[in-house]
């Protein structure tokens, strides 16, 4: 057998009116601190405030940063392309002229006479 004030619907019991007793008081009981309460809170507002004007600082910095990398990778791969074109089109051209000297060479080779 256990005693009546160790069962847990009397635990639970005390604890409540404990709580609703602290409850009642509560405004008695935080007076003296109020003022310092009311400071801590004032300044956990100023906090938040400043914290989120410099997380949306850092965030426009960013996302200028972004937009000037995507910038510099448009234009270097624009440049590339174009170097590239520049390139087949010479080629192509450099193409053209050893087939017209290859051509040239095959007309106009002597003969060989046998001896």
């Amino acid at each position: 057998m256990s005693a009546f004030y160790l069962k847990p619907k009397f635990l639970f019991s005390v604890g409540g009116a404990l709580f609703a007793a602290t409850g009642l008081n509560l405004g008695k009981v935080l007076s003296p601190f109020k003022p310092a309460i009311l400071g801590g809170l004032k300044e956990g507002y100023f906090f938040r405030d400043w914290l989120i004007s410099r997380i949306e600082l850092s965030k426009e910095d960013l996302e200028d940063m972004i937009a000037e990398a995507q910038h510099m990778y448009q234009e270097e791969l624009l440049l590339t392309t174009a170097a590239i074109d520049r390139e087949k089109r010479l080629l192509e051209n450099v193409d053209e002229l050893v087939k017209k000297k290859a051509e040239a060479s095959k007309t106009n080779k002597p003969k060989k006479q046998k001896g």
